[in-house]
């Protein structure tokens, strides 16, 4: 989802999610629609957090055992 009120510029914000879906797409051989559910399952699960105007990143081991 695009985060106007971020203020980093919608092209970028696209630009990053493509990149990250593009990964998985490339790694996994899934489609682009699967790569984008993985990345907001991972964000709702807390398994991955998204930084203002740098992107998505997944937890360390050690993060996801503490938890």
């Amino acid at each position: 989802m695009t985060d106007y009120s971020s203020g980093m510029p919608v092209y970028r914000q696209v630009a990053i999610r493509e990149a990250l879906q593009h990964q998985l797409v490339e790694e996994f051989g899934i489609a682009p629609n699967t790569a984008q559910k993985v990345l907001t399952r991972l964000r709702q699960e807390g398994a991955a957090y998204a930084v203002r105007g740098v992107g998505t990143f997944v937890r360390s081991d050690e993060a996801l055992q503490d938890d």
